[in-house]
């Protein structure tokens, strides 16, 4: 043997001559193997300028010099690179990195940080075991994130990832190792909170749904912090009684109808239950000025709690105001308080106030003419409609709607050709709708249709500027092309812009809000088809037809079937037989020539002096003790408050006679007296 076993040592040989020799160069490898410290592990190219006995670790892909000596120690000595190639367990100090390096027989690696990469189980002072493979025994653990200044991004998260949606992914907390309460992703990816009493029953508290976020709670809410201050017995400002800062509830009660104007306590998402344990109402004051900005409400509109009432209220820390999430009333009790236009027109219908609908005979029932088929343009149909379009003749079924089980009469449209636009229309009269100038008003009906063919159907408030009560009959000047709303006549204008309503085959409500303007005299209301492809068969059915005030559509103003058939006598009347009965007896009267017998009517007079017309011509006699004189036509015709009379023109009577006006025939007889606008 020549060297030493480990660091290779050069002996000195017996009788060898120049044994200074030896001894230096086992020296100089002594020098560099001991207490070794290179300057760095990762160099590949040697330095220009080496110190003295400089040492380095050759990291791998060395070159020049150093070429082939991965891993080895390079030592500069007398102006040549020396390699020392390590064993496993030498031990070295790195300059550069500050530590301490050791060769695992295969590569430098850090003393005192050993890879803790794929350990079976780690145990912190305590032993880890199978089920864990992680165990911690400490009074506290820290989790802290790297900062930006130690390259590090600042955040810290804990990951807890399961197998599949049906495993668990949860963090326990456990008595005395048995479960109290648990929080993940249980069962389901679903956010989940639950609690238990004994570790074995498991009640759910909470559900968060991973789609919505919603937040469910399976169990009870409970609201603690129950304040119930003194009774309130006056206006109050500013609203902080004791303890509303911690109070979830509080009960209030005053001694008479009472204002609070602000609360105080507000913060960002703060939620306070407010329930009024009195008997007098306590009314909270919409963003009022009495209270500091911080502690005003933001209800649009004042918030009453009536007596066992309540409401919930929420802080809206960026608006700085209280609102409401649910609640109270929007009527004042301590004061009177005005309505918009909408809340007026509900009141009305809550109160089954009569009279706020300004259209007669929206439900078609009443049909004094006995209006059926062949109906023209521009002519009557069921009391105050008038039936106008482009046809020649139309059939209304009257009384024929089949909306809500069939329970609610109405009219149905039915065209007598296929390419027509044809409806209904109604004039106002003036004194009946001159109030609502500058006001909104809203109208509303059922409507349906035979067959989609139909289903342009179109609604307009119209507004007359001519003389009042001077309308022309039909409002239209030229009904157009298809789909496209006519043309009206001088003096009438759409105040809505009529479009299509999409009516489908089954009953449902349309309406239609606008403001009226300043200076009409009479307004009207339109409904009509605006298709021209359908067949003859086709036809659209409207009911409940409704012009209110107010910005709402509220329910029909139903009235009494005998105090509309009066209102629509105002307008019209039917006078004489009402079926097939011959000789019905029509009115008591007097021959005052041998040509003019005149009927007399009793009863309170129309809106003008009537217009009477034979519906049936030559189907009226006199009867007189002398006989039956044959009428031809009505001549005359007078109104005063209390009787209408008609003068009919007869052949072959003698001035004085008294008699009867009667109808004679089996046909359907009557004079229609009409004071239509």
């Amino acid at each position: 043997m020549t060297d030493t076993p480990n660091l290779k040592l050069p002996f000195i040989e017996s009788g060898q001559a120049q044994k200074h020799v030896t001894h230096n160069e086992a020296l100089r490898i002594l020098d560099a193997a001991i207490q070794i410290s290179v300057l760095d592990v990762t160099r590949t190219v040697p330095p220009a300028s080496p110190g003295e006995g400089a040492r380095h670790i050759v990291a791998a892909g060395a070159s020049g010099a150093w070429s082939g000596h991965a891993l080895a120690i390079a030592t500069w000595q007398d102006g040549t690179w020396a390699f020392l190639v390590p064993k496993a367990g030498w031990c070295v100090w790195s300059v550069a990195d500050d530590v301490m390096m050791v060769f695992d027989g295969a590569l430098w690696r850090a003393v005192g940080s050993p890879s803790l990469d794929s350990v079976p189980h780690l145990g912190i002072n305590i032993s880890a075991d199978s089920s864990n493979l992680l165990s911690v025994k400490s009074n506290a653990a820290l989790f802290a994130a790297i900062g930006a200044a130690d390259a590090g991004t600042g955040d810290m998260r804990v990951q807890v990832s399961k197998d599949s949606a049906a495993r668990a992914a949860s963090v326990v907390f456990s008595d005395a190792y048995s479960g109290r309460a648990e929080f993940g992703l249980i069962g389901s990816d679903a956010f989940k909170l639950k609690v238990s009493p004994d570790g074995s029953g498991w009640v759910e508290a909470l559900v968060v749904d991973p789609a919505s976020g919603n937040a469910t709670l399976p169990r009870g809410l409970l609201l603690t912090g129950v304040v119930a201050p003194a009774e309130i017995t006056a206006n109050v400002n500013d609203y902080s009684p004791a303890g509303v800062a911690g109070a979830a509830v509080l009960q209030l009660s005053a001694d008479a109808a009472r204002s609070v104007s602000g609360l105080a306590g507000g913060s960002e998402g703060r939620i306070v239950s407010l329930i009024n344990v009195g008997g007098q109402p306590i009314t909270l004051l919409d963003d009022s000025a009495a209270s500091a900005a911080a502690n005003r409400f933001a209800f649009g509109g004042h918030l009453t709690l009536m007596a066992k009432q309540g409401a919930l209220l929420r802080y809206n820390g960026t608006a700085a105001r209280w609102q409401s999430i649910s609640g109270g009333t929007s009527i004042r009790a301590d004061s009177a308080q005005s309505l918009t236009a909408a809340q007026q027109a509900q009141a009305r219908a809550n109160a089954g106030v009569l009279g706020r609908n300004r259209i007669l005979n929206g439900q078609f029932a009443i049909n004094q003419r006995g209006a059926g088929g062949g109906v023209t343009d521009n002519a009557y149909s069921a009391d105050r409609w008038r039936m106008i379009g482009e046809f020649t003749s139309a059939t209304i079924f009257a009384d024929n709607f089949n909306a809500a089980g069939g329970n609610v009469p109405g009219a149905v449209f039915q065209f007598s050709g296929t390419t027509d636009k044809g409806g209904f229309f109604q004039i106002i009269e003036g004194r009946n709708c001159k109030d609502l100038r500058g006001k909104a008003v809203t109208l509303s009906m059922l409507m349906q249709v035979s067959s989609m063919r139909l289903g342009n159907m179109k609604i307009g408030i119209l507004e007359w500027t001519g003389a009042e009560d001077a309308t022309s009959g039909d409002p239209v000047a030229s009904w157009g092309a298809d789909g496209v709303t006519p043309t009206l006549a001088a003096n009438w204008a759409f105040r809505n812009a009529p479009v299509n309503l999409g009516v489908t085959t089954s009953s449902a409500q349309y309406s239609a809000t606008v403001t009226l303007g300043s200076s009409f005299n009479n307004i009207a209301v339109m409904i009509w088809n605006d298709d021209k492809s359908y067949t003859a068969s086709d036809n659209f059915g409207v009911t409940n037809v409704q012009l209110e005030e107010g910005g709402v559509a509220t329910t029909y103003d139903q009235q009494m079937y005998e105090r509309e058939v009066r209102l629509c006598e105002y307008y019209c009347r039917s006078l004489g037989s009402k079926g097939v009965v011959s000789y019905d007896l029509v009115a008591a009267g007097y021959v005052s020539s041998p040509t003019l017998f005149y009927a007399n009517y009793l009863f309170p007079r129309m809106r003008s002096v009537p217009i009477p017309t034979f519906q049936a011509a030559a189907n009226y006699i006199a009867a007189t003790a002398a006989g039956l004189f044959p009428g031809s036509a009505i001549s005359t015709a007078t109104s005063s408050e209390v009787a209408i009379q008609i003068a009919l023109t007869v052949s072959g009577a003698t001035a004085g006679q008294a008699g009867n006006l009667q109808a004679n025939g089996a046909a359907i007889a009557r004079i229609i007296l009409n004071a239509e606008i």
